[in-house]
């Protein structure tokens, strides 16, 4: 699994395009990273979690080309 630093947290691939989401959804504030970070909470379905499919597809692209290095 690739791991992010954000913040100074080291985070999953899927945590960041949940936060992503939640940015694109307009839902981005302290109690909703929270509830990202620890439970786990979506704005959107997956995989994209309600990240824009172009913005999401690069993620992923660039999630995926860093877990084959």
């Amino acid at each position: 699994m690739l791991w992010h630093l954000h913040q100074g947290f080291k985070i999953s691939g899927m945590t960041y395009m949940k936060l992503a989401g939640a940015y694109q959804q307009g839902q981005l504030s302290m109690k909703n990273i929270g509830l990202i970070m620890m439970f786990g909470k979506s704005f959107g379905p997956a995989p994209y979690y309600g990240e824009e499919s172009y913005a999401g597809r690069r993620i992923l692209h660039g999630i995926n080309y860093g877990t084959k290095k």
